[in-house]
């Protein structure tokens, strides 16, 4: 499984480059991703997809019910029917962490032992103040950290405060790149960036992705245009940076490629709910 974490400022734009970065993921490597969202005041789940609010479970129940089976934990994700390869798991409407006792470091390391026998990626959208959230904490100890900032000082006050406290994180220390998020005016922004030291990777503003957050179709693909084609070509650079060490980043597959290959999501189990059960494949 690898392990894959989204952290920065207050709103930097963490989970829209989370959720970007596993459409590519899935749609190019046909591979099982799993988004974890660990933000419970409001968590992403609610606002990107509330046509699916009553699917799957909580992030907090799941992870504070001892001894959880997988396939207890398979019913508990929260799934998108048009895409198989691909699920979220996060806090659910009118509930935060407050719901539920304190989580343990053993129920997290739990959490992500199950997730690894289910799933080949795990994005983690962190929390901004992941000192309070054991599951951020995990996240950014053992997985490969992503750092987002936007160009605005409110954002290089937020790094510049964090700075000692985030090097006790080992994929922050050892695994850690640097990008910059959504901007404006460009060349300012990038001038302000700077400030962040060695700043990698530049994402544009991209008007497709605000609006199909607005209109609830933030899975769907951006369109290959001269519009959009710096932030797909970006993020692509962003995911072989991230998978290039392992080898785990594949070329897009070929038509014959995609009809001869099964779907593999979940080992034995469909994402596709029949009749509100689990079927075989």
């Amino acid at each position: 499984m690898e392990l894959i974490s989204i952290w920065g400022s207050p709103g930097s734009g963490k989970t829209t480059l989370s959720v970007e970065m596993a459409k590519l993921l899935v749609k190019q490597n046909q591979k099982n991703c799993l988004i974890l969202f660990t933000d419970d005041l409001t968590s992403p789940i609610n606002y990107l997809f509330p046509s699916l609010s009553d699917k799957g479970g909580s992030l907090g129940k799941i992870v504070t019910t001892a001894g959880f089976y997988q396939d207890e934990l398979i019913k508990g994700l929260v799934y998108h029917p048009d895409y198989k390869y691909l699920c979220f798991l996060g806090f659910r409407k009118n509930e935060t962490r407050y719901n539920y006792s304190d989580i343990s470091e053993m129920q997290v390391l739990d959490l992500f032992v199950s997730l690894g026998q289910l799933v080949d990626y795990v994005i983690v959208d962190c929390a901004s103040d992941f000192t309070r959230d054991p599951i951020s904490q995990y996240a950014l100890k053992e997985g490969k950290c992503v750092q987002v900032g936007g160009g605005d000082l409110k954002s290089i006050a937020y790094f510049q405060d964090i700075y000692y406290l985030s090097r006790a994180y080992g994929g922050i220390r050892d695994r850690n790149i640097q990008v910059a998020n959504n901007p404006w005016d460009f060349e300012i922004w990038k001038t302000v960036a700077d400030q962040y030291g060695d700043v990698k990777h530049y994402f544009p503003f991209v008007m497709d992705i605000q609006e199909h957050y607005l209109e609830e179709k933030s899975l769907i693909s951006l369109s290959d245009n001269k519009h959009n084609r710096d932030f797909i070509n970006e993020m692509n650079r962003l995911i072989q940076d991230l998978c290039n060490d392992t080898g785990s980043y594949k070329k897009t597959l070929s038509t014959k490629e995609k009809r001869n290959r099964k779907p593999t999501f979940f080992k034995k189990k469909s994402l596709i709910k029949q009749e509100d059960e689990y079927v075989d494949d």
